[in-house]
């Protein structure tokens, strides 16, 4: 029996529903790791002495960082659906096996561009503590991994199909407003002293998040987020 459309749940109430099950195991593993943090007195900044560090990481460091480290794990969850199509299939990426040949390229090309943004995020983040501001090497890794993100962008381009070229659409007005709104109602309030001002660093971890979310936003509203 069909629910009525207008007794169906809202867009945000299935999505809490489907994200239940990840969100209580990302609620154990956080206090698991700060009980074993407190324990063990892990520290990252004394790691990262004694890997040659010359300051601690601040803020905008930190928070470029762990989103930075969200995209490698992005980038790693995608690309092992694509190789092993069982796994793929059973957790809602594919839809059959047909499907995950015809889309099989489409989603490593995305891996890949994921996989350059969050090294050059992380770099980034990597630059003050360890003295590497202006360092040619740097800038030549940095241009590599440019490189392969404008690539992977390149080729999906020419791998979308209508439905793809109008999700990327949606979620980069999603993500324009967002910056237009929520970054330009910041630095107002940063103009008249109200509010820190971002940092450069700061406005690539903001335009990379609002990224994330304009994507989710645009995959939600066609029920990709849903598993039927």
């Amino acid at each position: 029996m069909n629910i009525p459309e207008q007794q169906k749940p809202s867009l945000w109430v299935r999505v809490v529903k489907e994200l239940r099950i990840p969100a209580a195991i990302g609620f154990v593993f956080g206090i698991a790791l700060t009980v074993a943090n407190n324990k063990f007195e892990w520290n990252i900044d004394r790691v990262l002495t004694e890997l040659g560090a010359q300051s601690m990481l601040d803020t905008s460091s930190s928070l470029a960082l762990v989103i930075g480290g969200l995209l490698f794990f992005f980038s790693f969850y995608v690309w092992v659906c694509t190789l092993f199509p069982a796994y793929g299939i059973r957790v809602k990426i594919f839809a059959d096996r047909q499907d995950w040949e015809d889309q099989r390229q489409l989603f490593q090309l995305s891996a890949l561009g994921c996989f350059a943004w969050g090294a050059m995020l992380i770099i980034l983040a990597m630059t003050k503590p360890f003295g590497l501001v202006a360092s040619p090497e740097l800038l030549a890794l940095l241009g590599v991994l440019a490189a392969l993100l404008a690539y992977s962008c390149w080729k999906l381009m020419h791998e979308f199909d209508e439905f793809w070229h109008d999700l990327s659409r949606v979620m980069c007005t999603w993500a324009f407003f967002g910056a237009f709104v929520v970054g330009g109602g910041w630095s107002a309030l940063a103009h008249l002293g109200l509010l820190p001002a971002l940092t450069p660093l700061d406005w690539v971890s903001f335009l990379t998040v609002l990224s994330l979310v304009g994507s989710a936003i645009a995959n939600g509203q066609r029920g990709l987020l849903i598993k039927e």
